[in-house]
């Protein structure tokens, strides 16, 4: 965070906001980037910016004075409406009705059209932790701390929802949620680890097994058999 910030979208738009409330978005048309500028009002001198993005939703935070800044110039005082300081703006995400912020106890998720923020303790007891940046994939909302070692995945199927305790993840040092087409795994970028997040956060100690693993994946979603494979489903009943 700092006197300006920038998040890149998930469709590759770039939106840069500057301590002054200038915010400027760059998208690429065709062969050339097309760039305009806009403005979001009430930001305080001295502000400690983060930016990320909802679909083509910009939201700020300014974590000096708890503000929240929502589309359409709406900004909401956290701390006023319960919700403490030192909260972690999500990663880009997809198109959602509302943002999410990981404090050091809670998942919040406040409604991008204003409203009352909804907030889920990241622990029964309320321990304090550090969290990452929570994520958006595949339905589900994701928050992970070190410390605490706290972990929950909040689903639009409430069967789906997770929230544990991870003894691994509680000595942590720098966790990052990733995400490749329908895999996810939160990687200790300091010291090498893996959990993945949809198997109980089993834990892996090779994050470059992992990587090789993702990306093969890929190159098997990616190939023409794949490919033929679901759009003609029966072809492949008949060749075996």
């Amino acid at each position: 965070m700092g006197a300006s910030a920038f998040v890149t979208g998930m469709d590759g738009t770039v939106y840069a906001l500057s301590g002054s409330g200038s915010l400027t978005t760059v998208k690429r048309q065709g062969a050339v980037d097309q760039a305009k500028t806009s403005r979001i009002d009430g930001i305080p001198e001295g502000a400690q910016l983060s930016l990320t993005v909802v679909g083509d939703q910009v939201v700020a935070l300014d974590g000096e004075s708890n503000t929240i800044f929502l589309p359409d110039n709406k900004r909401i005082d956290l701390s006023a409406a319960g919700v403490e300081t030192g909260g972690v703006l999500q990663q880009a995400g997809p198109k959602a009705d509302s943002v999410l912020l990981a404090t050091p106890t809670s998942l919040v998720a406040i409604p991008l059209a204003g409203g009352a923020p909804t907030i889920t303790p990241s622990t029964e007891g309320g321990v304090s932790g550090t969290p990452a940046a929570p994520v958006r994939h595949e339905g589900c909302a994701y928050g992970a701390w070190t410390g605490s070692g706290a972990y929950m995945r909040a689903c639009d199927d409430p069967s789906a929802n997770k929230q544990m305790v991870v003894d691994t993840l509680s000595t942590a040092r720098e966790i990052v949620f990733r995400t490749n087409r329908k895999a996810i795994v939160l990687n200790d970028v300091a010291q090498g680890s893996v959990w993945l997040p949809d198997s109980n956060m089993v834990l892996m100690d090779n994050w470059d097994e992992v990587d090789k693993q993702l990306t093969e994946q890929e190159n098997l979603e990616d190939s023409p058999d794949t490919t033929d494979e679901i759009a003609d489903p029966e072809r492949n009943e008949e060749n075996t």
